[in-house]
């Protein structure tokens, strides 16, 4: 079992994994069952199943805990947005037919960098934090670690417009739009 002492009390895990420290705990973060796309392409593939850990803090650190940070861990660590298809627009004998889409999300090329120290006495891990004076806003997101996502939602009800998408199918193929404001 590992222990992180800086905090108001003992942070602990016997589990190799990856964690989001939130209220001063440690909660265990829940892999993709796919690859995360390279930045620079705009959207992922369609994720259909909801994401299972939410956390209460806005401004979350990571905490790594794996034997290959002893001699390999990264310099720096990424999270992306994940936004939610709210509805599709097709035409269909040249009528706008809208459908509401429910579990679809895709992760978009949307990010932040974090700051990666290692964390002294604690050879196998590494925390991970972005800078102080940003916030997340609710909604779903992912943490990339070696091309794999690691999936959490910051809870609250005002998400970002960059946390909803529409599709719209065109001759070309789908157009992807932020939503609009109610």
């Amino acid at each position: 079992t590992r222990c992180l002492s800086d905090w108001s009390s003992d942070v602990c895990s016997s589990d190799l994994g990856i964690y989001a420290l939130s209220d001063n705990k440690l909660v265990k973060l829940e892999p993709l069952p796919t690859k995360v796309p390279d930045p620079r392409i705009a959207l992922s593939a369609e994720i259909t199943k909801p994401s299972s850990t939410v956390i209460s803090a806005d401004k979350p650190s990571f905490i790594l805990y794996r034997r290959d940070l002893l001699n390999d861990a990264p310099d720096r660590l990424t999270l992306r947005v994940v936004a939610r298809m709210e509805q599709q627009t097709k035409i269909v004998d040249g009528k706008a037919i809208t459908t509401k889409l429910d579990q679809s999300w895709r992760i978009r090329n949307t990010s932040l960098d974090l700051k990666v120290s290692p964390i002294p006495g604690q050879r196998e891990m590494i925390i991970a934090r972005e800078d102080d004076k940003l916030a997340l806003t609710p909604g779903r997101y992912v943490l990339v670690v070696s091309g794999f996502g690691y999936d959490f939602t910051v809870a609250g009800s005002a998400p970002s417009p960059a946390h909803c998408l529409e599709q719209f199918e065109t001759g070309n193929g789908p157009v992807f739009t932020e939503c609009k404001a109610p």
